[in-house]
């Protein structure tokens, strides 16, 4: 029986007036599968995982996760992941006209990404009113433009918010498909719209949309709906393994023929993650890497640009005004900005200094205006973020949401630990965004969309576990009653 079957079947009873010896009985006798079990079915799941004795640390954390696939059918939740018995019905906020509860909104999460996404288009307009002015004579139009992407965007994690995010299951292999024939169609003569030697935009009108971007959105749901279903075959090389090498390998192989390395490298980190977050081998996991990195070196060592790239970072002074222009000046506003920072707006860089300075070079004119206090600021919010998507991960008890709240939280640290170490001359440039700053519709809109499956996965959890919590409060005796 269902929890909310469950409670209904138990507040009947009380409402008859049977008796608290009823009531356990009941509750005893109730089945109680797992979210995750098919309707009318058994769970079929293998017993949860053993405690952790109350502990949260990281490597405790991540051993929760890693062992994913004993997590399948019923059972407790982690160590102090709910409310207690009794507290639940306050967990209980919003009831769906189809049945299905949901708790409340993470007002953490949601706090933490209206602070990225203000900061990121202050950060936006004083970074672009230049170049805006100096080719399209409008010092407002990429600000503009922004705001709406970030309206369109907020709608759309709202949407998803509300969503169950069970439902996208069904439909990932569908998104999936979508995408490759979008990375396909970038890549077709006269479709794909080519800037800088690079083909990564489809022309939609009055937009331009990047299919890489929601390449991402649908990896992660796909991987995680497939990833759940395979139960031990992750284990096997030709039902597990190569499958995989297989998927992932042509979503990324399309995105690196654009060509966009840094994009590429993200798809495959996070697949990665997932990957090994499902259960497979550390054989399997080290074979795919291994053979990625040699992937990685021969399209670096036949690419003139992407040799010189590296050759740049490693010894950018070596010709400051040509090849290690861009680092050069990435480097010196950020050293610009000192402690605090010369202001909002008051930043010099961005007057013709640093190329791309309202797309991938964003952070260095944050670190300019804002000084060490705000980098630090702004990159405390996003391990807040990414914080908070591993612990919702840690919580869910149905697989498939577990793995889409990691792919999420992966998703959007790795991509912003390749853009601030690029910026700041620790890694080789990419030209990958930086989350919630950086110009652009595609990539606003699809991290605003991972933030709102994050949000329904998170707000499942809370219902679930008031329903939990309330139920076995009912059944053991309220806190009132037992003069708590």
């Amino acid at each position: 029986m269902p929890g909310g079957g469950l409670l209904r079947r138990v507040g009947a009873q009380a409402g008859a007036g049977r008796g608290r010896g009823r009531l356990a009985a009941v509750a005893r006798r109730a089945p109680h599968p797992g979210p995750g079990a098919r309707p009318g079915g058994r769970s079929g799941g293998s017993p949860p995982a053993g405690p952790t004795g109350g502990r949260c640390p990281a490597v405790a954390g991540l051993h929760q996760l890693r062992r994913l696939r004993q997590f399948r059918g019923a059972g407790p939740a982690l160590p102090g992941a709910g409310p207690r018995p009794g507290e639940g019905g306050a967990a209980i906020a919003d009831v769906r006209a189809n049945g299905r509860t949901l708790g409340p909104p993470d007002h953490l999460l949601l706090a933490v990404v209206i602070a990225l996404l203000v900061v990121g288009l202050l950060s936006l307009y004083s970074a672009s009113f230049a170049i805006g002015e100096q080719e399209y004579g409008n010092p407002n139009f990429f600000i503009v433009r922004q705001t709406i992407f970030a309206l369109v965007g907020l709608a759309v994690m709202g949407g998803l918010a509300r969503l169950d995010y069970r439902r996208l299951r069904r439909v990932s292999v569908l998104l999936m498909l979508a995408s490759i024939l979008g990375l396909i169609a970038v890549l077709l003569p006269g479709v794909g719209v080519v800037r800088n030697g690079a083909a990564r935009w489809l022309d939609a009108g009055p937009v331009e949309v990047q299919p890489s971007e929601l390449a991402k959105l649908a990896l992660v749901l796909y991987m995680s709906a497939w990833l759940s279903s395979r139960g031990e075959h992750i284990r096997d090389l030709s039902l597990g393994f190569l499958p995989f090498v297989i998927i992932v390998g042509l979503v990324a192989g399309l995105v690196l023929v654009e060509p966009d390395m840094g994009t590429a490298v993200v798809l495959v980190l996070v697949a990665t993650t997932l990957f090994f977050l499902a259960g497979a081998p550390m054989k399997h996991l080290a074979l795919f890497l291994a053979v990625g990195a040699l992937v990685s070196y021969a399209v670096v060592l036949t690419h003139d640009y992407r040799l010189a790239r590296v050759q740049t970072f490693l010894s950018p002074e070596a010709d400051p005004y040509g090849k290690g222009f861009q680092l050069v000046q990435l480097k010196t506003a950020l050293a610009s900005g000192g402690l605090v920072g010369l202001g909002w707006g008051a930043g010099r860089q961005k007057f013709g200094f640093v190329p791309g300075a309202h797309t991938d070079g964003v952070f260095a004119i944050v670190g300019e205006e804002l000084g060490f206090v705000g980098v630090m600021a702004v990159l405390a919010l996003f391990a807040v973020l990414v914080g908070r998507g591993i612990y919702v991960a840690m919580r869910v008890r149905d697989p498939f949401g577990r793995l889409v709240a990691a792919g999420v939280s992966a998703w959007l640290g790795y991509q912003t630990l390749i853009n601030v170490g690029g910026i700041s001359g620790l890694i080789p440039l990419t030209g990958i965004p930086l989350p919630f700053f950086s110009y652009g519709g595609s990539a606003l809109i699809a991290n605003l969309a991972a933030v709102g499956l994050l949000l329904s996965v998170s707000r499942h959890v809370q219902a679930e576990e008031g329903l939990r919590a309330a139920a076995g409060g009912w059944w053991r005796g309220s806190p009132r009653r037992r003069g708590v």
